[in-house]
């Protein structure tokens, strides 16, 4: 059960996240080499139109997710390893799982 103190940081079970607390697994494979993580989405906000020049109406729209990774060099040269043409951007999708893990494990 994750809670959220008044300045806004998350707490999970009642206690604070610290980075000891991350796993991060990419395709299954815990990654140590990880010095950030950010994720997210964000969604689109569209105006529907019907008759005339002004919209009827606002809608959402797609939900795009995000992820950013912050690594050190020698885990990127072992995810290109794992490419075919050697460029991380050719590596086939993954999922990509970020674990809390509590004191008690």
């Amino acid at each position: 059960m994750a809670s959220v103190i008044n300045n806004g940081i998350p707490m999970v079970n009642g206690m604070l996240v610290s980075w000891a607390d991350i796993v991060v697994l990419i395709g299954g494979v815990p990654v140590t080499g990880i010095t950030g993580v950010e994720y997210g989405d964000s969604q689109e906000i569209v105006n529907k139109w019907g008759a005339g020049r002004y919209p009827v109406g606002r809608a959402k729209g797609r939900i795009t997710p995000s992820c950013k990774l912050i690594l050190y060099q020698e885990e990127v040269q072992a995810l290109s390893a794992q490419s075919p043409t050697g460029r991380l951007q050719d590596l086939p999708p993954v999922d990509i799982i970020v674990q809390y893990i509590p004191d008690s494990g």
